[in-house]
């Protein structure tokens, strides 16, 4: 496609059948690589770009994860602390998307899902989908995310289309 063209493409494998993260952003855009902001777990994968919007505006991160649902939870949340620690996420616009395989339908009944939850809170990141991204005869849960730290002006929502297990989200 042609109009892939346009675009960079910045990804990372999966060492599995399942996951592997992928972030195209369109050429006009001076993006930065971030692999320095990877998460060191096996069975996760993640991918992060950082945008300078060259208009004396905050930098925008976006960050794209793959946790496998056999990774730890706790595990998996103490990473992502380390990292926005790490990063100082107060002077970006941040947005972290993807398959957490976490049930954030589930925070009160469950007690990883509730610390997770508080952890981004902490941080000012707050998710912006809230209904369910994968539906089956018996089940429906949340476990694709987005997080963001700035929500004026968002648009954001859930295709239900039949091409996945998932439902895409925006």
């Amino acid at each position: 496609n042609t109009e892939l063209l346009n675009y960079n493409l910045f990804h990372v494998d999966s060492p599995t059948l399942a996951g592997g993260v992928a972030i195209y952003a369109k050429k006009v855009l001076k993006t930065i690589h971030r692999p320095d902001l990877r998460i060191d777990l096996p069975l996760v994968e993640s991918c992060w770009i950082e945008i300078d919007p060259c208009n004396n505006n905050r930098h925008i991160l976006i960050g794209c994860v793959y946790r496998h649902p056999s990774a730890g939870v706790d595990e998996f949340t103490v990473k992502l602390e380390e990292l926005i620690k790490e990063s100082n996420l107060n002077k970006y616009d941040v947005y972290i998307l993807g398959d957490m395989n976490i049930d954030l339908l589930k925070h009160h009944m469950h007690q990883q899902t509730g610390q997770y939850l508080d952890m981004l809170y902490s941080y000012g990141l707050l998710p912006i989908i809230t209904k369910p991204t994968r539906i089956t005869s018996h089940t429906a849960t949340l476990i694709d995310h987005i997080y963001t730290n700035t929500i004026n002006s968002l648009v954001s929502g859930i295709v239900t289309v039949d091409i996945s297990d998932h439902f895409p989200i925006f």
